[in-house]
């Protein structure tokens, strides 16, 4: 359950979105590695929603990053990174969370 909520997923996400991003002439292929990525981020998505206490949050990310799989599709590399930025934001804003809390519980333990 640890690996579809947590961090393996977000990171196996991340790792779809940046290859997707890259490959580019092969719009189909980068566009479906790009929805695979969204499927992969769903359920963090919807945890993070609750945890956010914002419950649009968590589906309007999964959304605007299937609008990044299709724009990939229609060859709007740029489009596809600007409609992936609310993901990479909350994530990037949660781990930022996450690290400060483990940095200071290892401060607390000296």
């Amino acid at each position: 359950m640890a690996v579809l909520l947590g961090w393996p997923a977000v990171i196996a996400s991340l790792a779809c979105a940046s290859l997707a991003l890259l490959n580019r002439r092969q719009a189909l292929g980068a566009g479906v590695l790009m929805a695979v990525g969204a499927v992969l981020a769903t359920p963090f998505c919807l945890f993070e929603s609750v945890v956010l206490g914002i419950p649009i949050a968590g589906p309007i990310s999964v959304c605007l990053y299937l609008g990044g799989a299709g724009a990939l599709m229609l060859r709007r590399p740029r489009i596809a990174l600007l409609l992936l930025v609310p993901f990479l934001a909350i994530a990037g804003w949660l781990a930022t969370l996450v690290l400060n809390h483990w940095a200071l519980l290892q401060f607390a333990k000296r």
